[in-house]
């Protein structure tokens, strides 16, 4: 039996039954995340107003949908005739109005931007909680609109010190014309680190949100929020963005140059693109701040779309002592090998214990080393099952028992091996991981215990806290960590050593000179009585910036590198990946892929990360000329595309 013949039936009975009157048609927007499609026809026996949160039967499961529209069935029979799809029943209705019509807006243009829809922008952006306990959520009686005029956009950059002084100021600015503030952070650790430098004296008027909270607390600080009469500084990461409190006259984007603000899955939106759209739909003026911001933000300063909150720091000065190591000239004594930590640093470290100061090390990789190559070919280890490079894990870098582990997928496997290439077995490690520099600090302090504080190491909250609070409170205690670290560490060190940076020169991304130096910076500004760096790239410019602090150099070497290759600031970066078991159909699928964008610029080729779980993975990017973007037409092409493609717009790598 038809499912055409089915509805034709369905309405038949509804026109000749009391149902008929109480019968209504839906268009729901679907809160998923995979969704492209804007929205589907369900039916409901009560009238439920746009904007409502229901609850809907989806491909086999029940999620959560925003009503878009709500039409009397008597007026719309030839709707329900002509649905391709049976009709399914709405299965819970919340009892107020969860979003406000500005966010809804601002979730539209969001997904205009992205190439996707307003129910998977809706996913991304709204607390999974609030979602799911929205009943819960108090219902605030509807305030006097306060005019809403066009606001500034602006930018801070300078240290930590001094933005997070900048932001009181703005805070107590706003407080006293009756205004709230939402200080937005990319990761739970920075609600921490923000209430610990904000709230002293407006403990009463600060609230925290983050998914660190358990549920009965997340919707306790929401509902407090918006009983508040007062004003009040909402300090959460983007995913409460959507909190409907008329008042928010400032929104602060911390930590500007976070990767961190992208989902990492779809719909792949930027959390500061979506903060902006919201800040203009609400007359909120907009404020992004960081130490080192990005190029495409300082590339807008230029042009005039952002403006200065306060006198913009290109160059930083710093009291403590700064050095420069060139490794390749740095040897053991006893052996013919390169050491990854200099005379220089060893000796600063038997100092430090001597007087009691703290040392913080940073290096780029885990493990022992971060890379193994074949002697005899040249060839680089790589995991079997995703292709990623291995990296050596053990005790010692000479230990027969060590292991390699793919620090992409995690599959382990015994060191002992062949090179896959030419069969040889004189593989040698290349570079140094967290665990080689240990052990040769080990050799000089062998009674001194070293802490580490990387994912291998520290894998949950607690861990970490446990090993900065040991780091801080401990006299002479000596920290080795990944980038990871620098997310905690937000009081200064007396010595900060990079130790080892140099691989990640390696990687061809367009951005990956802008977040060298955003290390470098960040270690810089943390360190209280000397900063050293140690490398084998002493010549490259980059150093000379950071010891300089001179960012406006940067800045102007950066667009100049980025303008001759058509990337971001000057263009636009979308992103097409996807994965098939051979290389051959995944190669049809790019070909065909050609004709569909024969009109734009479009090239593809092979991931750096070649093959994932078994797949070959291949990229494509389409560049679009800075502002001509969002396309109508190419934003059709992409929203046409199958599922199995990933659609990034504003591309972070092209990796």
């Amino acid at each position: 039996m038809s499912k055409t013949w089915n509805q034709n039936l369905l309405a038949t009975i509804l026109e000749k039954s009391n149902i008929l009157h109480h019968m209504y048609i839906l268009s729901v927007s679907p809160i998923v995340k995979s969704n492209k499609v804007e929205a589907f026809s369900y039916f409901s026996k009560e009238k439920i107003e746009a904007g409502k949160i229901v609850s809907i039967p989806l491909r086999n499961k029940i999620v959560k949908g925003l009503v878009i529209d709500c039409k009397d069935f008597k007026e719309n029979r030839s709707e329900l005739r002509s649905s391709e799809f049976a009709l399914k029943k709405v299965r819970g209705i919340s009892s107020n109005f969860l979003f406000s019509t500005e966010f809804l807006e601002a979730c539209q243009k969001t997904a205009e931007y992205f190439a996707t829809s307003k129910g998977a922008i809706l996913s991304a952006i709204t607390s999974k909680t609030i979602l799911e306990e929205a009943g819960k959520i108090i219902q605030k009686e509807k305030e006097t609109e306060m005019p809403k005029n066009e606001a500034g956009k602006f930018i801070v950059q300078s240290s930590d010190n001094e933005r997070f002084q900048d932001y009181k100021s703005i805070i107590r600015g706003r407080f006293a014309k009756k205004g709230s503030v939402f200080f937005c952070v990319p990761t739970t650790e920075d609600v921490e680190i923000a209430k610990e430098h904000l709230t002293k004296g407006i403990e009463a008027n600060t609230i925290c949100l983050s998914s660190r909270l358990s549920k009965k607390e997340i919707v306790d600080n929401w509902n407090a929020a918006l009983k508040s009469e007062r004003p009040v500084l909402i300090i959460a990461t983007g995913a409460f963005l959507s909190i409907p409190r008329q008042d928010i006259r400032t929104i602060i984007i911390e930590r500007e140059n976070s990767h961190a603000y992208r989902t990492l899955t779809r719909p792949y939106l930027d959390i500061r693109k979506f903060a902006e759209f919201l800040a203009k739909e609400i007359g909120s003026e907009i404020i992004f701040g960081d130490l080192m911001l990005r190029s495409e933000t300082l590339k807008r300063f230029e042009e005039n779309e952002l403006f200065e909150f306060s006198p913009i720091k290109f160059r930083f000065v710093t009291t403590a002592n700064q050095k420069l190591i060139d490794m390749r000239f740095e040897k053991t004594v006893t052996q013919n090998e390169f050491s990854f930590v200099s005379e220089f640093v060893e000796d600063l470290l038997e100092k430090s214990q001597r007087e009691n100061k703290r040392v913080f090390l940073l290096t780029s990789r885990k493990g022992l080393a971060p890379m193994i190559v074949c002697g005899d070919c040249g060839q680089i280890v790589t995991c079997d099952h995703c292709s990623a490079p291995m990296v050596l894990y053990g005790k010692n870098a000479r230990e027969k028992e060590n292991f390699l582990k793919c620090r992409k997928c995690g599959v382990v496997r015994t060191a002992g091996v062949k090179c896959k290439k030419c069969d040889g077995w004189r593989l040698n490690t290349l570079g140094a991981g967290i665990e080689t520099i240990t052990e040769e600090i080990k050799k000089r302090l062998p009674e001194k215990e070293v802490l580490i504080l990387d994912k291998d190491h520290a894998k949950t909250p607690i861990q970490v806290k446990k090993i900065v609070t040991k780091f801080y409170e401990e006299p002479a205690s000596i920290l080795i960590g990944t980038e990871m670290a620098l997310l905690y560490l937000h009081e200064q060190v007396d010595n900060t050593v990079i130790v080892s940076i140099d691989a990640m020169f390696s990687m061809p991304d367009f951005r990956i000179r802008e977040r060298i130096l955003n290390i470098l910076m960040k270690t810089k500004d943390l360190a209280r009585e000397s900063f050293i760096i140690q490398t084998r790239h002493a010549e490259d410019l980059l150093f000379r910036h950071a010891l300089d602090g001179n960012l406006a150099e940067f800045y102007r070497f950066e667009f100049a590198e980025r303008k001759k290759y058509d990337f971001p600031p000057f263009t636009t970066i979308i992103k097409i990946s996807s994965m098939r078991s051979t290389e051959q159909a995944l190669n049809n699928d790019f070909k065909a892929l050609e004709e569909v964008f024969k009109d734009y610029d479009f090239n593809y080729y092979p991931a750096f990360t070649e093959r994932v779980k078994g797949k070959y993975v291949m990229n494509g990017i389409i560049r679009v000329e800075k502002n001509k973007w969002p396309n109508d037409d190419l934003r059709q092409k992409l929203i046409n595309l199958d599922p199995q493609y990933d659609i990034v717009i504003d591309a972070e790598s092209i990796l």
